[in-house]
């Protein structure tokens, strides 16, 4: 079996991960939903410490989100100005 030497795979980021948490706890600031714990430095961090491997809980976050609304380049002159905004309403307490 050919492994890839350490320097050549890919590190796990946690800010790409859907499991990183960041925590309220101002001692502990970041934390692993799947694995269950907190702690100063970054999840996948204190796992290659402890295990010497990398993540093996780690999912990628889906990139992107909802495509862009198209927006025409200019107002259609026929469609008018469009409907003014009712006028805010102020009760004056004396």
């Amino acid at each position: 079996m050919t492994d890839a030497p350490p320097s050549a795979r890919p590190r796990v980021n946690c800010l790409d991960c859907v499991h990183f948490r960041v925590t309220w706890d101002a001692d502990n600031p970041r934390g692993c939903a799947i694995m269950g714990f907190k702690g100063k430095r970054f999840p996948s961090l204190e796992v290659l410490a402890v295990s010497g491997q990398e993540c093996l809980k780690f999912t990628p976050k889906a990139r992107g989100g909802a495509a862009p609304q198209e927006i025409p380049a200019t107002p259609d002159p026929a469609a008018g100005p469009g409907p003014m905004p009712a006028p805010a309403r102020r009760s004056w307490v004396v």
